[in-house]
């Protein structure tokens, strides 16, 4: 799992793709790629492990347990932030 994590966050700098950014740039700091907080969304469309995970029909019972019936995915994010880099978050 962390694995796969890792590869689909190496992969960001490489592809301009939509559904992914980096939260701690604001406007004063639009060129500051030192300090990353990085957010993806639609992880589970980024990388068939985190799909099959989302996707387990054990998980899903204990959702269904829980919840009802009717779970629906409504939003999912990944958040990466390196070790002994960074800042606040605004």
């Amino acid at each position: 799992m962390r694995k796969s994590y890792d590869q689909v966050f190496n992969k960001l700098d490489q592809i301009a793709e939509q559904g992914w950014r980096n939260l701690s740039l604001t406007a004063e700091k639009a060129n500051d790629q030192q300090n990353k907080m990085l957010q993806v969304s639609e992880m589970w469309q980024k990388n068939d492990i985190f799909r099959d995970l989302l996707f387990h029909q054990p998980l899903l019972d204990v959702a269904t347990s829980l919840i009802g019936p009717n779970v629906q995915l409504f939003h999912d994010q990944a958040l990466y932030k390196p070790s002994k880099v960074g800042g606040s978050v605004p």
